[in-house]
């Protein structure tokens, strides 16, 4: 087996957190005598420069940590002593190291004249976006497995027979559903099989909530008939034109997924239309997908508000060759948990060409969002249709395996 070493860069006290969380995960995969890790790794009265060098050039893969504030220590990437450019020149100096770069938090990729001209190939190389909450399964699914790769190192039987197809303690999907709102059958209808009787104190409650109700519909009303005597266009439209306009910035985006729900249908007129750009679509997915992050408490409300053919969209969007539209539009519909999705990505799978394996990863995630919600009576069939999918590798087979468990 080879012994080959990753560095980790990352740059201190703005994403020393995610540096730490990969730190720990790689080294119960890998080893921690494997791992360069420069917080513990640098003996003292070392020249840094010359060591950090010569620790990268022992090792065989490179991962790069980006975060939302990376490119802003612009000052500190244009010095030739800053510990970031070191190790990330000294990586791409030598052409046998990937170097992969992990974009933490909705950060960006830089664009060439924003680094300094060592550093400029780096924007060559493709990335890997990940948020915080799905840290863990990310890292598993996406950055694990080429690892592996280029370490040549496959997973071997006995891992797999000492921990099973799912590790309940890394993976998301296992606690995502836990405190949710009513399910939505395969109808698309709320399902309030499972609705508790309620308390005297509760239909207290609830006369007061009828009381809110007829407060807010007068207030509706009025501001609907403002609407019509000619008010300003509303807030979150104006918005969603921002967002893909020249003039957006990462605060555009932001005030955007602040809106909540409001955002759904808006953004979904543009990502259907065909005229929308890639970039302007990449953007309102990537919108919608932090939104549904902060408000899963409202899923049945979001998947109401949804067609089929809106579903259909995001769908192909998840199978895109385009990394970050495929990932942020799967995590959308993973979070969706909508049951109406499943037979969708079936049918996707079946139609998807057989060299798009990232596209299939994509759709047996987003399977495994659905299947807490499918209907008991047709788990079943469910299963017998998912278990004929597999054989596109490991970690797709791995989402196919969670998705059947929730099922059963």
């Amino acid at each position: 087996m080879s012994q080959g070493r990753i560095f980790i860069s990352y740059r201190r006290g703005t994403d020393g957190n995610a540096a730490s969380r990969l730190y720990n995960q790689l080294a119960e995969v890998f080893g921690a005598d494997r791992l360069f890790f420069d917080v513990d790794s640098i003996p003292p009265g070392i020249d840094f420069v010359e060591h950090l060098d010569g620790q990268v050039g022992k090792c065989e893969a490179f991962v790069a940590i980006i975060g939302p504030t990376w490119i802003s220590a612009i000052e500190e990437l244009h010095s030739e002593t800053d510990f970031v450019r070191i190790e990330i020149e000294s990586a791409l100096q030598r052409k046998g190291i990937p170097v992969i770069p992990l974009l933490v938090d909705g950060a960006e990729m830089p664009t060439s004249d924003q680094l300094p001209d060592p550093l400029k190939p780096l924007v060559r190389r493709n990335g890997i976006p990940v948020m915080q909450r799905y840290f863990d399964t990310i890292i598993d699914a996406e950055l694990i497995p080429t690892l592996r790769d280029v370490l040549q190192e496959p997973i071997e039987d006995e891992e797999e027979q000492e921990h099973g197809p799912v590790d309940p303690n890394n993976t998301v999907v296992e606690d995502l559903h836990e405190h949710e709102a009513p399910k939505l059958d395969q109808r698309g209808t709320v399902d309030t099989s499972g609705t508790r009787k309620r308390s005297g104190l509760t239909k207290v409650a609830w006369g007061a909530g009828v009381s809110l109700t007829v407060v807010l519909g007068v207030f509706f009303v009025l501001q609907v008939s403002s609407n019509l005597l000619g008010s300003p266009e509303p807030k979150v439209t104006t918005l969603v034109k921002e967002t893909c306009g020249p003039d957006a910035t990462a605060d555009t985006s932001l005030r955007l997924t602040s809106m909540g729900s409001k955002i759904v249908e808006p953004a979904l007129d543009v990502i259907r239309d065909s005229k929308s750009s890639r970039n302007c679509r990449e953007k309102l997915v990537k919108a919608l997908t932090f939104m549904m992050r902060d408000h899963k408490d409202q899923r049945v409300k979001i998947a109401a508000q949804m067609s089929e053919k809106d579903r259909a969209v995001l769908l192909k969007a998840s199978t895109s060759k385009d990394r970050a539209l495929r990932i942020h539009a799967s995590e959308f519909l993973f979070d969706l948990g909508d049951p109406r999705v499943m037979d969708m990505a079936i049918q996707t799978w079946k139609n998807l060409a057989d060299n798009n394996d990232e596209g299939f990863f994509q759709l047996a995630m987003i399977m495994t969002g659905a299947a807490p919600y499918i209907e008991k009576q047709s788990s079943e069939d469910v299963i017998e249709q998912l278990q004929a999918l597999k054989g596109r590798g490991q970690k797709t087979d791995l989402q196919l395996s969670r998705a059947i468990k929730h099922l059963r």
